[in-house]
């Protein structure tokens, strides 16, 4: 969903169903962050110091059918938070 006036976007999703196990719940409800260079943001990040107390922060790395680079990072409690780069001028979403 697009926010009024500005190129940020929201998206809000929940399970209908109860989730079969915990980790379910993480996949799905997650929060996602929008950033224009998700390798360069990736990268910066597994240089900090800090990450090598906790490698598998980040889990995953990733290119959509559209381009778009995506990463997954989950905290200590294995919640999920997913920066993605923002939609491109035409693309769905783009203002």
């Amino acid at each position: 969903m697009a926010v009024p006036n500005s190129p940020d976007r929201f998206e809000l999703g929940w399970e209908k169903k109860q989730p079969p196990a915990e980790a379910r719940f993480h996949v799905k409800d997650h929060i996602c962050l929008s950033q224009s260079d998700v390798p360069k943001m990736t990268a910066d990040l597994k240089a900090k110091p800090q990450i090598t107390e906790f490698p598998d922060a980040i889990a995953d790395i990733h290119q959509l059918g559209n381009g778009k680079n995506v990463v997954e990072i989950y905290d200590l409690d294995k919640n999920r938070v997913e920066v993605m780069e923002p939609p491109k001028a035409g693309e769905k979403g783009a203002e």
